[in-house]
């Protein structure tokens, strides 16, 4: 998507490359609400957190997103 693409030249600026993207760094908990997969693979889920090492840190801070932004994932 274009969305989602650099746009480090003026040509790129003018085709729209970045426009209306939200650096989730900037924003609280490091999250926004973006959606730049096709309409098809939007239900998929692609990573299952273990429960093991790292990941289930991961697992907690993912889960506790998904509870405090429910209405906007």
């Amino acid at each position: 998507p274009l969305v989602i693409r650099n746009a480090p030249t003026r040509l790129m600026k003018d085709l729209s490359y970045g426009k209306g993207y939200k650096y989730a760094h900037n924003f609280k908990d490091g999250y926004i609400k973006q959606e730049h997969l096709p309409e098809e693979l939007k239900s998929k889920r692609y990573y299952f957190p273990t429960d093991r090492g790292f990941e289930k840190e991961i697992k907690q801070r993912l889960e506790k997103l998904k509870t405090k932004y429910k209405d906007s994932i």
